[in-house]
């Protein structure tokens, strides 16, 4: 689905988990994220290099 179609994700209880792909960019939109996905594609191209990566994934766990 594309990154803009995901709102039928919310809430939803999925027997598997839904990783946010396309849809993840950087640390500025996991908020929109929380409740449609439990993991995170992390790519160092779209976030730049591995610190940033990393703040990433640190991020994720606490918006999860």
């Amino acid at each position: 689905m594309a990154a803009g179609e995901d709102d039928i994700l919310y809430g939803l209880n999925l027997p598997v988990p839904v990783a946010a792909d396309e849809a993840f960019d950087d640390r500025a939109n996991l908020p929109a994220l929380a409740g449609k996905y439990q993991v995170l594609n992390i790519k160092l191209e779209k976030t730049v290099g591995l610190i940033e990566a990393l703040a990433c994934a640190r991020a994720g766990l606490v918006q999860g």
